[in-house]
């Protein structure tokens, strides 16, 4: 028999013997449970693990509380006249998300029903808490704004714009319906369509 295979049954040998005394010592002329010392050590392990569990969920729990929190919260923005504006924490995030491409902002307008921050080249980031930030760009901002801008009756945009799927242009979703900046074969223009 080779060393390996010796150490390996010696090995199970002992543990076997190991876990045979245990039974052994917990037999103690009690009436045959298990010792409660083990039992006991063993609850409490589980209740340890359960403890860590719920505790590592919370801490969880608490840190998406926290990070939504902060979202929520008014931030500073500095224009790029230098001027100090606070501003929804979503909205800050979504602006500095776009600087690289838009520019700095140039403009932050405040209404009854959102805030539009707007960039250097134009474009534009609409914000309420129902709709969240959403980037409102080229002649479908333009159009919006012609529209009333955030007391427009179609209200404010719900998701970017998209090409248009039936004609050349794009389209973009509103509260209240849809504005289009298309090319019917006559040139481009808007085409408003309310819910």
């Amino acid at each position: 028999m080779n060393r390996s295979l010796t150490r390996r049954v010696l090995a199970g040998a002992a543990a076997g013997a190991l876990a045979l005394g245990l039974v052994a010592c917990s037999d103690d002329g009690n009436d045959g449970s298990i010792d409660e010392t083990v039992t006991s050590s063993a609850v409490t392990s589980e209740a340890d693990a359960s403890d860590s569990s719920e505790t590592a969920s919370e801490s969880a729990a608490e840190s998406a509380s926290e990070s939504e929190g902060a979202e929520g919260e008014t931030q500073e923005i500095e224009t790029a006249g230098g001027e100090k504006v606070a501003v929804p924490g979503a909205l800050a995030k979504a602006i500095e998300e776009h600087e690289s491409d838009f520019g700095q902002v140039t403009d932050v307008e405040e209404g009854e029903n959102g805030t539009v921050a707007t960039f250097e080249n134009g474009d534009r980031i609409v914000y309420s808490e129902e709709t969240g930030p959403v980037e409102l760009v080229g002649k479908i901002g333009e159009t919006w704004d012609e529209q009333g801008g955030l007391d427009a009756e179609i209200g404010l945009p719900t998701e970017p714009e998209k090409d248009a799927s039936e004609a050349t242009g794009w389209t973009q979703e509103f509260q209240n319906g849809t504005i289009s900046w298309i090319d019917e074969g006559s040139g481009f223009g808007a085409d408003i369509q309310q819910n």
